[in-house]
Parts: C-alpha cells; sequence; structure tokens
C-alpha cells in the first residue's frame, strides 16, 4: 500500500493498518523475548551441567529440565510481556491512530513523543501486576513505586520496543515484505544473543555453589 496524504488513504491506514501492524509487531516482540528466556534457560544448563559438569545433577536430568522447563519459561515469558506492555502499547496504538488520521504517515513519529509516559504506564504494570512483591531475607522489603533508576530500566526498554515498533509500521504501511522479514529476523536473532548471553552468565554465577 503507498502512502499518500489524501482523506481516502489517511482514513484507511488509521483504520486497518496501523491497528493491524501495532499488534502484528507486539506478537513478534512477545514472541523475541520469550525465546531469549527460553534460549537463557537451555544455554544456563549447558554451562552449568555439560561443560563445567555439574556433581548435584545428571546430564540425563538436565536434558529432562530443558526439555520441560523451556516451554514453561516460554509461556511464562510471553504472559508477562502481555501483562506488563499490553496498555502502554494500546495507549501508543490509540495516540498513533489520531496522529496517523490527521498527519498521515508522519504521525507514526508520534511514538517517540509518547514513549516516556509509556515507559511510566509499563513500568507500574510491571510493579503492580507481577509477583514482584518479595521480601528478601537479607535486606528491606520491597517499596513500589518509581524511581530515577526504574525509571531509566523501563523507559530503555520501552524505547526499544518503540523503535521496533515504528520501524514495523513504516515497513507496514509500505508493504515492503522483504524488509519486514530482515526486520523480525533481526529481532529474533538479537533475541538469542541475549538469551545466550544472559545464561552463559547466570551459569558463571552459579559455579561456586557446585
Amino acid at each position: 500500500m503507498e502512502l499518500h496524504d489524501t482523506a481516502e488513504r489517511t482514513q484507511h491506514l488509521s483504520n486497518r493498518a496501523v491497528n493491524i501492524a501495532f499488534l502484528k509487531s507486539f506478537m513478534w516482540i512477545a514472541l523475541s523475548i520469550a525465546v531469549a528466556f527460553g534460549v537463557e534457560n537451555i544455554t544456563h544448563l549447558i554451562f552449568v551441567d555439560f561443560i563445567h559438569g555439574n556433581p548435584n545433577r545428571t546430564k540425563e536430568n538436565a536434558m529432562l529440565m530443558m526439555a520441560l522447563y523451556t516451554p514453561v519459561f516460554f509461556i511464562v515469558a510471553i504472559i508477562g510481556v502481555f501483562i506488563v506492555f499490553s496498555l502502554p502499547q494500546y495507549l501508543q496504538a490509540v495516540s498513533t491512530t489520531i496522529l496517523v488520521t490527521h498527519w498521515g504517515y508522519r504521525g507514526f513519529y508520534g511514538l517517540v513523543v509518547t514513549t516516556p509516559l509509556a515507559a511510566v504506564v509499563a513500568w507500574y504494570c510491571y510493579d503492580y501486576l507481577t509477583p514482584s512483591d518479595f521480601n528478601p531475607e537479607d535486606g528491606p522489603p520491597y517499596q513500589h513505586g518509581l524511581t530515577v533508576a526504574r525509571y531509566l530500566v523501563m523507559l530503555g526498554i520501552q524505547t526499544a520496543i518503540t523503535l521496533f515498533t515504528l520501524s514495523y509500521l513504516r515497513i507496514e504501511a509500505g508493504s515492503n515484505r522483504k524488509a519486514k522479514k530482515y526486520l523480525v529476523f533481526l529481532l529474533l536473532t538479537l533475541a538469542v544473543i541475549a538469551g545466550a548471553a544472559r545464561g552463559h552468565i547466570t551459569a558463571e554465577g552459579q559455579y561456586q555453589f557446585l
């Protein structure tokens, strides 16, 4: 679909392409984060049990944990993404639809303006809708609320999500299927790399207990 700043094209874009593209991009984001968690679990077990050699667990048991725990991590990650980021994504979709209706495809860049607010909403969804309220044995109880450090972390995550969504929207609006495949492939590749790196880090942290 070629973009033209006409009333008919803009209305078509706002009613169909924007909303559908937001949903598709969000599904890819959820899938990539779930892949990262699954890869993290597999990488962790490979380093701990097969490379380092865990004396407390057999390799057969480790392989069984890969088969059983990886799908669990995958499902939990997807649920967590929807709990934390569904509302921010919805707010960005609504605001973008309004902007596109008035400004055409240039309204996509309104995502950048809404990102700081979306990060605040995402944090409070995480803070109050997920089981983050825990009391560590050797520290003070968890305190709800938004601090500068917490906001910056969530802003970084939300910015990454927004940049992918913006890229996906532009590609979807232009109907460039090859570019869309490259973008999704890049996202999943980064998810695998991040999951493997995280799994290696957590494995090294566990060596001292073996």
